[in-house]
């Protein structure tokens, strides 16, 4: 059994083991003439109770008009619930110039930006025989959900537009048409996560795990290894010459 298998079990098995008991209901009564005249006064005449509910029989007991003290409780539970969601992929000042594209929807929200070329610490598995270390890296392109990455790269630090076409991300680990494979990595984005938050994240949990495989072809011009061995040692600028070329621009990144 892998570890991620172990992982993903015991978080199947921890929320399995979560268990909800009733407290409390709340009935909530209308005035009768209410009920025929919903568009006027009387609709607003409302009476709130609330019970307990028997641990044991699990019946309603001790039914009292709901107190100001609840009343404030359940106020501030379905505020949290609600800003938590609508906190998914909110700046916390001035939106960054580096973003393209922002989707806040809270279970598949998702945002696109790019970074200019830099150098970046590199991770490789011993196997291939690439020593880990800072390297330049070109400009890229990333577009990320809560659950995965897809990563391309650009030729310039020129801001990208719709029509900018995009290359191949020149890196172990990623798919031609940009997936990456996060192996083990537990990627963990909290649903309120702030969009700096977010992206910074990504970034992080890519460029600290270990790069270890190519998948099906070369993602650049030649052959990756020795490309790497080389920019390790050199500390050369990323040369643009390398890149693989795509059929993709960045607008086809938001469908």
């Amino acid at each position: 059994m892998t570890t991620t298998t172990k992982k993903t079990i015991n978080k199947i098995t921890d929320e399995l083991n979560d268990v909800y008991v009733p407290t409390n209901a709340l009935v909530t009564y209308r005035h009768m003439r209410a009920t025929q005249t919903r568009n006027d006064a009387w609709s607003q005449a409302l009476y709130v109770e609330s019970f307990d509910i028997d641990q044991k029989s699990r019946k309603l007991i001790n039914a009292h008009p709901l107190s100001n003290r609840e009343a404030i409780v359940l106020s501030k539970t379905l505020y949290n619930a609600h800003s938590e969601k609508t906190a998914f992929l909110k700046p916390t000042g001035l939106l960054p110039a580096n973003v393209l594209y922002i989707d806040p929807t809270p279970d598949a929200g998702k945002a696109i930006w790019y970074t200019p070329a830099t150098t970046r610490k590199l991770l490789f598995v011993e196997s291939l025989t690439i020593p880990s270390g800072e390297a330049h890296v070109p400009a890229l392109i990333w577009k990320a959900s809560k659950t995965g990455l897809t990563l391309f790269a650009l030729p310039t630090d020129e801001k990208p537009t719709a029509d900018t076409p995009m290359f191949q991300a020149p890196f172990f680990n990623v798919y031609g048409h940009g997936p990456v494979c996060m192996g083990s990595v537990n990627v963990r984005i909290k649903r309120s996560a702030s969009l700096e938050n977010f992206m910074s994240a990504w970034e992080s949990y890519f460029f600290n795990s270990y790069f270890s495989h190519t998948i099906r072809e070369s993602p650049i011009n030649g052959n990756i290894v020795l490309f790497w061995q080389n920019q390790i040692a050199s500390q050369e600028p990323f040369p643009a010459s390398v890149l693989k070329a795509t059929s993709y621009k960045v607008k086809d990144l938001i469908r």
